[in-house]
């Protein structure tokens, strides 16, 4: 009896008008979201190809490992295709200098601000938008549309228990609702593998991930659907109610928890700590060139106090060893404003992290925000993308830092002089140590989506139990 019951739910929706609209609008939207991903995940690569062609092509004509000046450009990731997330709102690439802050900057939005106005039109934002409000249209009058026209009576006029009915209008429902998505999904990806974009086989795993996600989140709002229609008499009041709802969930609660966070704890600018990094590298400029000026007037003390025969033996390798002070000096000031970084950074760190656990558990009250962390998650453009970066270029500056300041110690160091009748030779780029970003494995990413993969099930749970009870005491008359 179910299944005839389902395929009856399932035809019916089928040969409505309001399938085919959401068909065709679902089709075109799903089928454009993804041509456009692709069209920007290429540019995005031959972005980042320019600019170390670029970069590579600068250090070559380099003659001293003490000038060589990176700057980090962030490859993109083939899953951007599908979620946009924070991608566009920060930098994609990030200088290397002694001393500096590590900081990603020219991000997308900052270089075309079109995009910013409108943003971004990606699969996360049709299934978290779009095809929630369709799930609405698709269950408002379930119930209370069918006692209007009177065929509710008529069907329970055969032995149809209660749940089954209901449990077989939650389900074809969702059938009717998933289909104008798989198609056009399926056709997405022909458009991936045609344009042969480098989908690995976790790439594979997080997609197919996302779209179960995408399944759980509209099973809550079909369910919220036919829940309302049972609670209703009119299919009016049951769409209004819905409708008033979806706008709480989808609209208003993720962006008023934020708005909340940002009250209650408050987080030091970047350029708060712009300024203080900027304090701290002035004391320590006033330290070096105090420290310079003691050192070259004890260097040249040195000289004058030898004799003309000593001066002309002892000079060079008084240089040399001048020059190796320096360097060390050069290298321990350097390591210190390292630390104080490290510590700013730590400091404005913790309290963004408080900020963004309490934004996101209020937020988290509504499904649409638990979908919407998940997903990012999962195609790794939430919000931790920044930071892990971030991370990750600390750690290299470091190897390379140590790595410029052994070579500039094997030329004599940073002040060595180079012969007037030798010309000075390229220095060799293939030994800099290349970075390499490290995506979370999968562990990683399912340990951070469980929570809201939980909440959204709960919230299912809760729709359907209370459909079941509403059902059960729905007139049917």
């Amino acid at each position: 009896m179910l299944k005839t019951l389902i395929e009856k739910e399932l035809k019916a929706i089928l040969l409505s008008p309001k399938f085919v609209a959401v068909f065709f609008v679902c089709s075109i939207l799903v089928i454009l979201s993804i041509y456009i991903g692709i069209d920007e995940y290429k540019t995005g690569v031959r972005h980042y190809e320019t600019m170390n062609a670029q970069l590579d092509q600068q250090t070559k004509e380099l003659t001293s490992w003490s000038s060589v000046r990176l700057n980090v450009v962030r490859r993109p990731d083939p899953m951007h295709i599908f979620v946009t997330g924070v991608n566009n709102d920060i930098g994609r690439q990030s200088p290397i200098i002694r001393g500096d802050i590590i900081k990603l900057y020219a991000s997308r939005y900052s270089d075309q601000l079109l995009f910013a106005i409108f943003r971004s039109l990606d699969l996360m934002f049709i299934v978290q938008v779009v095809l929630s409000l369709f799930a609405i249209l698709f269950t408002y009058d379930s119930i209370c549309g069918e006692r209007e026209v009177g065929t509710l009576k008529l069907n329970f006029a055969n032995p149809i228990p209660r749940t089954t009915y209901v449990l077989a209008k939650v389900a074809g429902s969702w059938l009717g609702l998933m289909i104008p998505l798989i198609i056009p999904l399926a056709i997405g990806i022909a458009l991936v593998l045609i344009c042969r974009i480098p989908m690995t086989s976790a790439h594979w795993i997080r997609f197919f991930l996302l779209i179960f996600m995408s399944g759980l989140y509209l099973s809550f709002f079909v369910c919220l659907g036919v829940l309302f229609s049972s609670l209703s008499k009119v299919a009016s009041s049951s769409f209004l109610y819905l409708l008033v709802i979806w706008i709480g969930f989808v609209l208003i609660i993720p962006r008023a928890g934020v708005m909340i966070a940002g009250q209650f704890l408050s987080v030091p600018t970047a350029a708060e700590i712009s300024a203080k990094l900027t304090e701290k590298n002035r004391d320590t400029s006033r330290q070096l060139s105090e420290w310079l000026s003691g050192r070259s007037s004890e260097y040249r003390k040195r000289i004058e106090s030898l004799n003309d025969e000593d001066r002309q033996n002892k000079a060079n390798e008084l240089r040399e060893q001048y020059s190796k002070d320096v360097t060390i000096k050069f290298s321990e000031l350097n390591q210190e404003i390292d630390k104080y970084h490290v510590s700013l950074n730590e400091e404005w760190r913790n309290r963004k992290i408080e900020q963004e656990r309490l934004g996101f558990s209020l937020s988290r009250f509504s499904p649409a925000s638990a979908f919407q962390l998940a997903a990012m998650e999962l195609s790794g453009t939430g919000v931790n993308i920044k930071t892990r970066y971030e991370d990750q270029l600390q750690a290299y500056k470091e190897i390379f830092n140590t790595f410029i300041t052994k070579k500039e110690d094997k030329s004599g160091g940073i002040f060595a002089q180079v012969s007037k009748d030798k010309k000075p030779e390229n220095i060799d780029t293939r030994e800099i140590p290349q970075f390499i970003y490290i995506n979370p494995d999968l562990k990683q990413v399912l340990q951070s989506t469980v929570i809201d993969i939980t909440i959204i099930s709960f919230y299912i749970l809760i729709t359907i139990a209370g459909t079941f009870i509403a059902f059960i005491r729905y007139d049917v008359r």
